[in-house]
């Protein structure tokens, strides 16, 4: 009573006489046909409990397949250790094609060295399974030792056929008896793998377990240890779907290792990750919020660069980029994100400000320094922005309407013209001619060789070769 044997038949024999062994056979029999073969979940593990050479064959291994077939031919990874093909297989000495999960195997592997393995290796196909140091586990316990197991204690968990020396940290908030179990060096897990953990000073084994979390990044809370024990036991998909939820964003990868390969329902892929429901309502509402927020802030600008957005946010550019378009109360403008119908708009003081900097500004074409204007930065920029004012460098701005005369007039200036030409011709001091030549030249209005410039293509000028920006 108390145990998983607690509802089994009782069959009597005897080993002097050899009565009852039948029946003993009989009810065998019943329950491997009641528990029907193992399950096949498409990935073949296999936990190593003997390698060793056989001359002319080389390295062989042995072990109980679960999870998947294994054939001939096949490409596995030692974890930990090489990629690996499997040259031959055989089952209780019979050659085989491919074996069945559940059956053991005797697998001889092309691609390493006997030496190189050792009991307590698993066999998987490569980038499969989790390297994990430290994971979340469920605990069960025989009868009356729940109260010996303590975070202080001296333990080893024994999971497949290794063994390692771990810590362990019990988690008494939750409904469920979890730990946290961190090992001496990584093991290979998988959510639902089975362990047994055994208390090293009295060499007894205190509590089985189950791994419901290979890689937690934090201290799991109550409800959500309560999500992952719900879906230990079902398939690879719902599995997957609860670390998402769990997790609320988590690497592709490292959910189809963790889970088997499920592929998770409900979650949202963004890049390389996947995202909960609701931690992506969440990212929403902060990108929302940082956006008005910058809005505030900086009105006269036309909203806030993507790439800061996801610095703030601490996420990727793919993440920002996916919540703006799914999102009706935000769209983008090339690089930055605004509220939808946002436009930047001057104030009155602002444009009194504006209207006496154009005022002194379209008086000669040698204008006053930039600094002189008492434009304050963020309207400059927001002038440029829109149009209405042209930054030649970081001290000079003209009125488009300028601009647009200095262009014209290039006209008629003849090939080869110096910077005193372009001087004299439109009435300039060299501080200012100067910058808005090389601005010209960058913009692909003019072309510079040596001391003299052409007028490009542009403009419809002789010089073939002058391609405009």
């Amino acid at each position: 009573a108390g145990t998983v044997a607690e509802s089994w038949p009782v069959v009597a024999v005897s080993a002097a006489t050899g009565e009852g062994i039948d029946d003993l056979l009989e009810a065998l029999e019943a329950e491997l046909n009641a528990a029907g073969p193992a399950p096949a979940v498409g990935r073949p593990r296999m936990w190593i409990d003997r390698a060793f050479g056989i001359a002319g064959a080389g390295v062989v291994v042995t072990g109980t397949l679960t999870g998947g077939s294994l054939s001939v031919g096949d490409r596995l990874r030692c974890y930990p250790g090489p990629e690996v093909r499997v040259r031959s297989l055989q089952s209780h000495e019979i050659d085989r094609r491919t074996i069945e999960p559940g059956s053991r195997a005797a697998a001889n592997l092309v691609g390493v060295d006997q030496h190189d393995l050792e009991r307590g290796t698993l066999l998987a196909p490569p980038g499969s399974i989790v390297m994990s140091g430290r994971f979340l586990t469920l605990l069960s316990f025989p009868p009356r030792s729940e109260g010996e197991v303590a975070d202080r204690g001296a333990y080893h968990v024994h999971l497949g056929t290794t063994t390692v020396p771990v810590r362990l940290r019990r988690l008494p908030d939750a409904q469920e008896p979890a730990a946290l179990i961190t090992t001496t060096r990584p093991v290979p897990v998988t959510v639902g793998d089975r362990f047994i953990l055994r208390d090293t000073g009295r060499r007894a084994v205190i509590a089985g377990g189950t791994v419901l979390d290979p890689s937690p990044t934090r201290r799991p809370t109550p409800r959500e240890i309560a999500t992952l024990v719900h879906a230990v036991h079902l398939s690879p998909a719902q599995r997957a779907d609860a670390l998402v939820a769990v997790h609320g964003s988590i690497d592709t990868v490292e959910v189809d290792r963790s889970s088997g390969g499920g592929i998770p329902a409900s979650a949202i892929t963004v890049g390389t990750r996947y995202l909960s429901p609701e931690m992506f309502a969440l990212r929403a509402h902060e990108l929302q919020f940082a956006v008005k927020e910058y809005h505030e802030r900086y009105p006269l600008r036309p909203g806030l660069p993507k790439s800061e957005a996801a610095s703030r946010l601490r996420v990727d550019a793919d993440l920002v980029a996916a919540i703006v378009d799914t999102s009706s109360d935000l769209a983008e403008d090339g690089p930055v994100v605004h509220v939808a119908g946002f436009t930047p708009s001057l104030g009155a003081e602002d444009i009194a400000t504006w209207e006496a900097a154009r005022s002194l500004l379209a008086a000669d074409l040698a204008v006053p320094r930039a600094s002189e204007l008492a434009l304050p930065e963020e309207v400059k920029h927001a002038l440029i922005r829109r149009g209405d004012l042209v930054r030649i460098d970081d001290d000079l701005v003209l009125l488009a309407d300028q601009v647009d005369a200095i262009t014209a007039g290039l006209r008629s200036m003849q090939e080869g013209f110096t910077v005193a030409i372009f001087r004299d011709h439109f009435g300039l001091s060299r501080r200012h001619a100067v910058p808005i030549l090389e601005w010209l030249d960058a913009e692909g209005w003019t072309r510079r060789s040596g001391d003299k410039r052409m007028v490009s293509s542009r403009l419809g000028g002789s010089s073939d070769d002058a391609q405009p920006r």
